[in-house]
């Protein structure tokens, strides 16, 4: 019987009885394999796994749209408004937006020697949608609520300190011969950053020194005490 060499096989020797073994039989083959490994599923092997993997990615996808949404709300600045308040039956803010539908009107105005177009709301249409009114007069009035609302005034204030006062008669067409309007757009252009955006055009002084630049805050006074 002739000798059989392990050494041929390498490590463990294995390959080489099989191939001496082989040999003895007339026949070549592979070496037997030492392991298999065993086979792992993945997703596409089984739809209820994949079905699920697929409704956890969509449910990412649509939180994360939800919180891109709310970021870019809160990050959202709010629109520019010009605030009433004080003696008036209901406080407002108003945007333009608001100013636009109360039916704006254009005017011409003259300020340091040019003329201009300007386009806003009369200081009393504001007070009108806040639920200003002057009030009762008549004989059987207690005198202190005769025309309750002639004894108030408008202060309107800038934002840097700046304050004009009117009296709310002054203003109240039929009454007054003051006509002041709040306006957005002169000369058919918005309000820049230096006087805008909203300002006060007082029609009918001979000056500018009541049409307040920057006007954010109108407060009605009752100056009865």
């Amino acid at each position: 019987m002739g000798r059989t060499d392990f050494a041929t096989g390498g490590a463990g020797g294995l390959p080489g009885v099989w191939a001496a073994s082989s040999a003895r039989r007339g026949r070549e083959g592979p070496p037997p394999a030492l392991f298999t490994p065993p086979l792992i599923a993945g997703p596409e092997d089984n739809p209820a796994d994949a079905a699920c993997l697929s409704v956890a990615g969509a449910l990412r996808r649509a939180r994360m749209t939800a919180l891109l949404l709310t970021a870019a709300l809160l990050g959202a600045a709010p629109a520019p408004s010009v605030a009433l308040s004080g003696a008036v039956p209901k406080a407002m803010a108003f945007t333009q937006k608001d100013l636009e539908a109360l039916g704006p009107v254009k005017a011409t105005w003259k300020e340091h020697e040019q003329t201009h177009e300007v386009r806003g709301v009369p200081l009393d249409q504001l007070l009108r949608a806040a639920g200003f009114d002057p009030g009762p007069m008549g004989p059987d009035v207690p005198k202190r609520e005769k025309r309750a609302g002639w004894k108030m005034a408008v202060r309107a204030s800038a934002p840097d300190g700046f304050q004009a006062l009117f009296s709310c008669a002054e203003l109240w067409e039929g009454m007054g011969a003051t006509r002041v309007l709040l306006v957005w757009e002169v000369d058919g252009k918005p309000l820049g950053e230096k006087s805008g955006p909203f300002r006060l055009v007082v029609l009918t002084d001979q000056e500018p020194s009541r049409s307040v630049h920057n006007v954010s805050k109108l407060e009605v006074l009752d100056l009865r005490g």
